[in-house]
């Protein structure tokens, strides 16, 4: 498995490598001020119809059980917090990224993203 990971990431030029979406900047930016307003959060995920439908979904998914279902943003970022924000937020652009290039086979990609799986799973640890 690290071989096709490595592979991959060798095949990527730094000319291909995209610039951060700007509402991921905004908020990576936001998630790393120790002043981050809940309400701010919010109003820049709400910009991003994918990222708020993403971001509720996780909040509703059985890791994070309520009997009954978010559908407010705010409450599900209560619920999930800005690092599982902000992680959803950049994998969810790097996805984004890798699934549009024709560049790589799928396949790879799919194990690519078990091992990254994988590893954060492990480094929660």
């Amino acid at each position: 498995m690290p071989d096709s990971s490595h592979k991959l990431l060798e095949d990527i030029s730094l000319s291909q490598i995209p610039s951060l979406p700007p509402v991921l900047e905004r908020l990576l930016e936001l998630c790393a001020g120790e002043d981050a307003s809940l309400d701010a959060l919010a109003a820049l995920i709400d910009k991003d119809v994918a990222l708020s439908a993403r971001v509720i979904a996780v909040a509703n998914s059985p890791a994070y059980y309520r009997r009954t279902p978010y559908v407010s943003l705010k409450w599900a970022l209560i619920t999930l917090g800005y690092r599982t924000v902000r992680a959803i937020a950049f994998t969810a652009a790097l996805y984004q990224y890798f699934s549009g290039s024709r560049c790589f086979d799928q396949s790879e990609l799919r194990r690519f993203w078990r091992h990254v799986l994988a590893t954060a799973v492990g480094a929660r640890r």
